[in-house]
């Protein structure tokens, strides 16, 4: 049996109304919230005890983590590392099931999750991802319980796309392929089991309903606290001067992502090689700001290009501050990406491509735009670039849109009105 670590048991101070235990079942501990995956996980069980509900949370992990001190929050780790290796990959070919739904199921898992519903009587489970719902709805079947997941991305779909990127005869089309179709079947049927299923977008919604089209989805957008990226008053005038004045003469275009995923490094080679050149000819002091862990070594002979590789950065926000434009150049995904309305509630316009910005309800007047193409990508930033009362306009813009309409406090809100509905109906 792996190892089972309990970092946390801290008791809940004084709820505001009924408050709910539960269980949150997550594939990765979130913390530190280096990307936004992580970002999304931690902030939801962040804001269900703020909302005044107590959160027990299994998650898998193999290394060491810093305690956390958050009352109302019990973590409780497994020690396992669901990667794709090499004799993963050669078993999923004798499997039925895909190799991302099986990688992630364990009897450890299990029965901790069970050990915990019994103990702390739990009131309802939330899975986060598609990988985590077979666990818990075994577990709501085998504790007459309800539950539900979250629907960060539809799974199936990134895999798909995925193998749309090699040519038809290639072995890897062929094995995404395969592994796609297993978990479209699997999480088609979750889809339909759930209690409750929370897409993030109306896009990814109406793709689950018609995988499933009695299932009760909710939207429940990704979000961000809004106070973490502007400040207000004389503080947000000062900073706003200090910032025309240090932009005054640059023209700062920054990408910040992880590159631990493949599809970020894709998105970035493709950006470097089709898109950098033709705004570096049109803006030739333009210089392009790569932020996040784990850049790829390649990039470093690019630096001669206006390329600067700053790696992992502490203060996100303080580097957006120093930025005209942000970037997200992504031709493969799902779910929303988290970075383009953290760079929006920064203040910074947004070039993306249509599949980055796909399920973002925002637009050209708030400060998002999107292009496919490398030419037109090019001169949509050389535009942003060269009109500073217009990008600066659009940033406020921006600004505003995302506190309006994507928050973490106003998507959890969703989420737990939804579960005190089904723990009313099972009771």
């Amino acid at each position: 049996m792996g190892r089972v670590v309990r970092i946390l048991s801290e008791p809940l101070p004084s709820a505001q109304g009924p408050c709910m235990k539960i269980l949150q079942i997550m594939p990765q501990y979130p913390w530190p919230t280096i990307d936004g995956g992580k970002v999304g996980l931690a902030n939801i069980a962040l804001q269900y005890v703020a909302q005044g509900h107590e959160v027990h949370l299994i998650c898998y992990h193999d290394a060491p983590v810093e305690p956390l001190s958050i009352h109302g929050l019990h973590v409780h780790i497994i020690d396992h590392a669901p990667r794709n290796t090499p004799w993963r990959i050669a078993h999923s070919l004798l499997r039925r099931r895909a190799l991302y739904m099986f990688k992630h199921d364990t009897a450890e898992l299990t029965a901790v999750v069970d050990q915990i519903i019994t103990r702390e009587h739990i009131d309802v489970i939330h899975a986060d991802h598609t990988c985590m719902a077979p666990i818990a709805r075994e577990a709501s079947l085998k504790h007459g319980i309800p539950w539900g997941f979250r629907l960060h991305n539809v799974e199936w779909m990134i895999w798909d796309r995925y193998a749309e990127k090699f040519p038809v005869w290639h072995p890897s089309r062929w094995y995404l392929s395969l592994q796609a179709a297993r978990i479209r079947r699997e999480e088609s049927q979750l889809l339909a089991d759930a209690d409750v299923v929370f897409a993030i977008t109306p896009v990814d919604r109406d793709r689950a309903l018609e995988m499933a089209p009695h299932a009760n989805i909710v939207i429940a957008p990704a979000g961000v606290d809004p106070t973490q990226w502007s400040h207000e008053g004389l503080l947000n005038d000062l900073l706003e001067d200090l910032r025309e004045a240090l932009l005054e003469d640059r023209f700062v275009v920054v990408m910040a992502s992880t590159y631990r995923w493949v599809h970020n490094v894709d998105a970035l080679q493709w950006f470097v090689d089709k898109v950098w050149p033709l705004v570096r000819a049109g803006v030739p002091d333009a210089e392009f700001h790569v932020i996040g862990s784990d850049p790829p070594a390649w990039l470093f002979v690019e630096g001669g290009q206006g390329i600067v590789v700053r790696g992992f950065v502490d203060d996100l926000a303080g580097a957006y501050a120093n930025a005209n434009v942000s970037v997200a150049p992504l031709f493969v995904g799902s779910g929303m990406r988290l970075k383009i309305i953290e760079a929006m509630a920064a203040g910074l316009p947004v070039v993306a491509t249509t599949i980055s910005a796909e399920g973002i309800e925002l637009f050209e007047s708030d400060g998002l735009f999107r292009y496919d193409e490398p030419e037109q990508m090019a001169e949509g930033i050389m535009e942003l670039l060269r009109d500073r009362p217009a990008s600066r306009e659009l940033g406020v813009c921006a600004q505003q849109a995302v506190a309006a309409k994507y928050t973490w406090a106003a998507s959890v809100g969703v989420m737990l009105r939804a579960f005190v509905t089904l723990k009313s109906g099972a009771e």
